[in-house]
């Protein structure tokens, strides 16, 4: 994410160089759509005069918190992880007392262990809490982002991440996408994954967890006198690791959309959409095609055989092509009309459409060419 922002600043110094009179038209593929309206926000240019075309892009905006979830919520079950995996060391030095001494410890013995085990769990817990998690701080402690840079970095994220485009006085903007493409699967993975984590956690941290606490010592008498297995300890080697990790999961479901959402994010959540927030937007859904069926990358959705045509038409739509004279103007609009059939009523693979297809795009072809060797874009 922060990589990104750096490249939508140098995006925008960019077209901060151009002349006022050049007509700016961007086309940016998945996450470089991100990228491009970061940078055209920040830019401070008047925006009207840009158009900006995206190609199977997922449009992601971060919502960071302060407080939630809070730090015990985190600290607790990071604490008795850390004691289990001490008390396992403590373990090993029981079996070497007992070997040494030739003699089974006593209870004073254990109790030392135990009590040894417990300062350096506390210690270790706090900066493994806040380093994994960055849970949110106690009520009514802040402090400036230059004093606490770790504990502002959802807010830190969501400013490398975040642009406003829903304006009247934003780009205009193409959005080209395919069907269930791989890459809007995998983020829609990501974000039902993590929303399920945080269902889980919240439920046994607030319902669940407490009680087994409360319960255990008077289950663990009753099945001891049973002759049974020492729930003690089945609790300590399996309920914390598993909290643990429903805390963690969120932060490695997002972190498909960004390695910065590995750590220390908790307190961000994410959504990711395939257009952005702007009325001065224009969807089209591009149908499945051969390719798609026999095994391309639908996320490649540049390969589709009208993501060229579209392009070029929106932009005759928009006079950005108004260079063109009036002749090749009406054929465009014929181009037009016949391509919007196409979609409506036609998919790929009936060979009389692939060569009407196959026309049509030669067509546009000669159009782009000539259009790009007599514009200033």
């Amino acid at each position: 994410m922060f990589k990104r922002a750096q490249a939508a600043h140098i995006l925008a110094e960019l077209l901060k160089s151009d002349s006022d009179d050049t007509h700016s038209v961007i086309i940016a593929h998945s996450h470089g759509a991100n990228v491009a309206l970061k940078a055209l926000a920040d830019s401070g240019l008047k925006l009207t005069p840009f158009r900006v075309v995206t190609l199977a892009a997922p449009f992601i905006h971060v919502f960071p918190r302060w407080f939630n979830p809070s730090f015990g919520s985190a600290f607790w079950p990071t604490l008795l992880c850390v004691i289990q995996l001490l008390m396992y060391f403590g373990s090993g030095l029981l079996a070497y007392f007992s070997w040494f001494q030739r003699a089974q410890p006593g209870n004073f013995e254990h109790a030392m262990i135990v009590g040894a085990m417990l300062l350096p769990s506390l210690i270790l817990s706090v900066p493994i809490t806040r380093f994994l998690f960055n849970p949110g701080p106690p009520r009514g402690i802040s402090g400036t982002e230059s004093e606490r840079p770790w504990l502002w970095r959802p807010f830190r994220i969501a400013r490398a991440v975040n642009y406003i485009s829903d304006t009247e006085h934003g780009p205009k903007i193409l959005v080209l996408r395919g069907v269930d493409d791989e890459a809007s699967l995998v983020l829609a993975f990501g974000s039902i994954g993590a929303r399920l984590s945080h269902e889980i956690r919240n439920v046994i941290e607030r319902k669940i967890f407490i009680w087994i606490v409360i319960a255990l010592p008077l289950l663990d008498y009753i099945v001891l006198q049973m002759g049974g297995t020492n729930f003690a300890a089945l609790f300590v080697t399996t309920v914390p690791p598993i909290i643990l990790g429903l805390i963690f999961l969120p932060g490695l479901f997002y972190s498909v959309f960004g390695r910065e959402f590995a750590f220390g994010s908790i307190r961000c959540e994410l959504s990711a959409n395939s257009s952005p927030d702007s009325e001065r937007v224009k969807v089209i859904t591009l149908p499945i095609w051969d390719s798609d069926i026999l095994g391309g990358l639908r996320h490649s959705v540049y390969n589709h055989p009208y993501c060229v045509p579209q392009i070029v038409l929106w932009l005759l739509e928009e006079e950005v092509l108004d260079n063109l004279n009036l002749k090749v103007t009406l054929k465009m609009l014929d181009w037009k009309r016949r391509m919007d059939e196409l979609i409506r009523s036609k998919g790929g693979g009936d060979p009389a459409v692939d060569g009407e297809t196959d026309e049509l795009l030669e067509g546009m072809s000669n159009v782009l060419t000539h259009f790009v060797a007599q514009s200033r874009l």
